[in-house]
């Protein structure tokens, strides 16, 4: 199986949806929801990594781009309610 690139929206997805939902980042409840829910097309387990080790130490700056980069391509991803 060939890994998958995450995406610049699927990185906003993953922020977006982490600062809406009341869980732990470290552990993994949120993560398995995430995937439940189809928050992007990547397994729970990818998706903690990504978060812990690249989009947690992002600045500011950085996340504002991702937005910029996001909207640019129109593809502002609607995938992201924690309902």
């Amino acid at each position: 199986a060939r890994r998958l690139a995450y995406t610049p929206e699927e990185d906003l997805a993953i922020l977006e949806y982490l600062t809406r939902s009341q869980h732990e980042r470290g552990g993994n409840v949120v993560y398995h929801q995430m995937e439940a829910k189809k928050v992007t097309r990547h397994s729970w387990q990818s998706m903690r990594h990504r978060y812990l080790n690249t989009l947690q130490s992002l600045s500011e700056a950085e996340v504002t781009q991702l937005r910029k980069v996001s909207t640019a391509r129109g593809q502002l991803s609607s995938r992201v309610s924690c309902g």
